[in-house]
């Protein structure tokens, strides 16, 4: 099993923040297989779990010889820093005919500081935008300016189980 992390370009051992990646998993099958499914995941160096796409609902058969099957991104919300791979190849079932992790590292990078800074308290990027008072932002504006943090919260309609 060999496990490649590509950019726009090809194979990388670097990829920008926001940017498309695929990763590529090639691999010999012994035999005729049938009924398989495939999962790729990410995860840190210190092993926490981030993501788990798989192919569950969409089992295929494959013939003996290489094979290779690529999972596409097309916008890594990682912030920066190293990240790994993790494969898994079986059945629906859950019968593992191959389980690996760490099988390849790549290091997301961002040009933005205020993106690598981040990396202290987080390891997503989610596409949020604020609306604070005061603010205009469309026909659901923020509460006026000058209303009291559990006011906004009221005029805005949010729920904050946290406080």
């Amino acid at each position: 099993m060999t496990v490649d992390v590509l950019d726009d370009t090809g194979v990388a051992d670097s990829i920008e923040f926001r940017r498309p990646m695929r990763i590529r998993l090639t691999f010999e099958a012994l035999s005729p297989l049938q009924k398989i499914t495939f999962y790729i995941g990410l995860h840190t160096t210190d092993f926490v779990y981030l993501t788990a796409h798989n192919t569950a609902y969409e089992p295929i058969d494959l013939t003996a010889g290489r094979h290779q099957v690529e999972l596409e991104i097309k916008s890594i919300t990682l912030l920066p820093g190293v990240y790994c791979v993790l494969g898994w190849i079986g059945t629906p079932a859950g019968r593992t005919l191959f389980y690996g992790e760490n099988l390849a590292s790549f290091r997301i990078f961002a040009s933005d500081y205020g993106v690598s800074r981040k990396r202290d308290r987080a390891l997503f990027d989610l596409d949020g935008t604020w609306h604070l008072p005061g603010q205009q932002h469309g026909p659901s504006a923020g509460a006026p300016a000058g209303v009291g943090k559990e006011h906004a919260r009221a005029a805005l309609g949010a729920k904050n189980e946290c406080t």
